[in-house]
């Protein structure tokens, strides 16, 4: 019995040992980082409500676009609920979360736009542990899935390192051949690198299970 046990401790151990050995995570700050400014257009049109995000660590500026106005209020929801004004300038950069107005005035008349700021998702979401490419329909393709990404570079090598695929876009997906032939059922080795918009580094390393 302390046998069995032992032998299932060193098994565990050297299990555990070899997963960590092949899928590996490396996330750290880019140093060519540049924060981006996203714009946005808010025109004459009637009233409206505008729903929009900016990645972590870069901000947004909503222009005023229109022709129609005299003056121009930005106004910020605070903790109490209240709209306070930001800015009386036809445009403001935002890098917070919130609930904003535009109120334009023209005369004796006003318009009012609402403005729903939030941060977008940047980050690789998954690195799928398998596909099977058997035409089916559903997982027929193998590539990382994540959003707000900056540069990507994936390459597929063989258990030899053999280098059987490689892409620098999400919408290129692996398809499980290597010179216009199917490879067979197994696992091979995937390493994922890249930056992100929110000024992150990525790189991923490990083992995908293909099968037919």
């Amino acid at each position: 019995m302390k046998n069995l046990i032992l032998y299932s401790v060193v098994f565990s151990l050297l299990f555990s040992c070899s997963t960590r050995e092949e899928n590996e995570v490396e996330i750290s700050d880019d140093p060519n980082f540049q924060p981006q400014t996203q714009e946005f257009l808010i025109d004459d049109s009637a009233e409206i409500t505008l729903h929009s995000c900016y990645f972590e660590n870069n901000d947004l500026k909503l222009i005023y676009s229109g022709s129609q106005a005299d003056a121009y209020h930005w106004l910020r929801k605070n903790a109490m609920g209240e709209y306070i004004i930001l800015s009386t300038e036809k445009y403001i950069k935002i890098a917070q979360v919130g609930a904003f107005k535009l109120v334009t005035f023209k005369g004796q008349d006003s318009l009012v736009r609402n403005i729903s700021i939030y941060t977008c998702p940047s980050s690789i979401e998954a690195v799928p542990a398998s596909f099977t490419p058997n035409k089916d329909g559903q997982f027929d393709t193998w590539a990382p899935i994540g959003d707000g990404i900056k540069k990507i570079k994936f390459t597929i090598t063989s258990m030899d390192n053999e280098k059987l695929f490689e892409s620098e876009s999400l919408d290129v997906p692996w398809d499980g051949t290597f010179n216009g032939k199917p490879v067979p059922t197994g696992s091979y080795r995937y390493k994922v690198e890249g930056t992100l918009i929110n000024g992150k580094a990525f790189t991923y390393r490990g083992i995908l299970s293909l099968s037919r």
